[in-house]
């Protein structure tokens, strides 16, 4: 479970990763909006985050850009391993 004073430790390494020369950070899996809103507010960088949640939700949050990551693949291979499971019993 994401807490606070996990995004705190987050913060800790988005600065770290700035000092470095990153130029944005991406921080998949957290989900909770209030959590990734006190990140954005508190980042030194531009957030991206990895989701299956409808875009809209982040609209007040502060996330530069959202990725769907694996999900429109895994739907895919879900439908396929269904087709395939109906062909095999036809």
């Amino acid at each position: 479970m994401h807490t606070t004073d996990l995004v705190k430790r987050a913060l800790e390494r988005a600065d770290a990763y700035k000092e470095a020369g990153a130029d944005c950070i991406f921080i998949p899996g957290l989900t909770d909006l209030s959590l990734i809103s006190i990140f954005t507010e508190n980042s030194p960088l531009p957030v991206n985050i990895m989701t299956s949640y409808e875009p809209s939700l982040f609209k007040n949050t502060g996330v530069a850009r959202i990725s769907c990551g694996p999900t429109a693949f895994l739907n895919i291979q879900g439908q396929l391993e269904t087709n395939a499971k109906k062909m095999m019993r036809s």
